[in-house]
């Protein structure tokens, strides 16, 4: 019974790029920073993230749900770091690992972007309760923009000088990923929730966020698919903390500020030993020849389940 608020917001950040001819992408994105006109810099995510961007091609993903400063910010800074990076590019029908540099030919280590809000839609943190009034950070990595190719050398060379867009309302014809441990369900409502844990990630949780079902909703739960509730009831019988789900979600957001948040509204739903658990290692890639249970896969990344992953560019038999 006062008016006193906690002086934050929510801000929901995702992740996508614009294609280019890569059979893989894969670097680590560091941080996000915002600068704001009262607060200054204060940073947004700080979880540092493995992402093969060619994964993002036809889909974003919700890299967090955070907890921002009220404020009204202007600029955003990403920081992507090239140390270990792993880019292959299409050689003679073939992926193969290029040679990553900068302008100037010289090894890429860490980049940071600095991209400006739009003037007319600058990104406004309100008091909220819950996710009431939260706020989307859509990032979008141009990948064709960012990147020369030289096929001459061998092995190609990558120059690498990354273009990145930032939008408040980002175009949504992509699904979002949400992928994370299920913490609870609502059958009556409709919804359930997960703690965020993006990419790869098997250790973080990086905020909550409630999904809504929907009566056309496709679930894949335990090798078995439900359409709609029914499938919301399996799944609230699963066990929270330890059953992961990958949710791809359409993005309805309503009217900017305002005094509810958007909805995140399932469309398809993995879960339980159908998508990947803590205890597990997984490979995947693309299959291009099966002899009985022998398959062999090109262009798979390892999944290890200590959370690190590494890319293959040459053919992997399994």
């Amino acid at each position: 019974s006062n008016n006193r608020t906690s002086g934050f917001g929510i801000a929901w950040v995702t992740l996508s790029d614009t294609p280019g001819d890569f059979a893989s992408y894969i670097v680590k994105v560091d941080s996000v920073t915002l600068t704001g006109k009262a607060v200054g810099v204060i940073t947004a995510v700080s979880t540092v993230e493995t992402v093969d961007f060619t994964k993002l091609n036809d889909i974003s993903e919700l890299w967090s749900s955070a907890s921002i400063p009220n404020d009204t910010y202007t600029s955003a800074m990403i920081t992507l770091d090239y140390t270990l990076a792993n880019i292959s590019v299409m050689v003679n029908g073939a992926p193969q690992k290029a040679t990553i540099v900068d302008s100037t030919g010289a090894a890429v280590t860490t980049i940071a972007v600095t991209v400006n809000f739009d003037p007319t839609n600058l990104l406004v943190i309100a008091p909220t309760f819950a996710s009431s009034s939260a706020q989307r950070i859509a990032i979008d990595f141009d990948l064709p923009a960012s990147n020369v190719v030289n096929l001459a050398t061998s092995p190609a060379t990558g120059a690498v000088k990354p273009f990145i867009t930032l939008a408040t309302s980002a175009p949504d014809y992509k699904p979002v990923r949400v992928r994370g441990p299920l913490i609870n369900s609502s059958v009556n409502v409709g919804t359930y929730s997960v703690y965020v844990r993006p990419f790869f990630d098997v250790v973080n949780s990086l905020g909550s966020l409630t999904i809504f079902n929907g009566p056309n909703t496709v679930y894949q739960i335990n090798g078995t698919t439900y359409v709609g509730s029914p499938g919301l009831s399996v799944l609230s019988q699963l066990s929270a903390g330890s059953t992961m789900t990958a949710a791809y979600t359409t993005y309805q957001p309503t009217a900017t500020p305002s005094t509810s948040a958007a909805k995140f509204n399932s469309t398809y739903v993995i879960g339980g030993s159908t998508l990947e658990d803590f205890y597990t290692q997984g490979l995947e890639g693309d299959v291009i020849a099966r002899s009985g249970n022998t398959l062999t896969l090109s262009g798979s990344t390892l999944q290890l389940n200590d959370g690190t992953s590494s890319y293959n560019d040459a053919n992997a038999v399994l």
